[in-house]
């Protein structure tokens, strides 16, 4: 699901990873040149950002963030969050 992506960061917590990638050719994403946020992991905490509580070993689009670009991302132990460009935090 990530192959062929441009990956530009790469942030991991105790248990999930989330990446912020540097263009759009995800399913259901169709602007350009936005970052779009994906995460997989254990999502106990709800730090998917998936709706749930599961985990995913699969990679999540975070669909919130479909019509606002994420500049930047982070992640502890079982949390993520996200910076849009307009200085909005997640």
């Amino acid at each position: 699901a990530l192959y062929g992506q441009n990956i530009v960061k790469i942030r991991c917590g105790k248990a999930h990873s989330i990446l912020l990638t540097g263009n759009s050719k995800f399913r259901f994403i169709t602007t350009i040149d936005k970052g779009v946020v994906v995460s997989f992991g254990c999502g106990s905490m709800g730090q998917l950002g998936n709706r749930s509580k599961k985990g995913s070993r699969e990679a999540y689009v975070i669909d919130k963030f479909s019509s606002s670009p994420v500049k930047d991302i982070g992640a502890g132990d079982n949390h993520s969050m996200a910076i849009t460009a307009d200085g909005s935090v997640f």
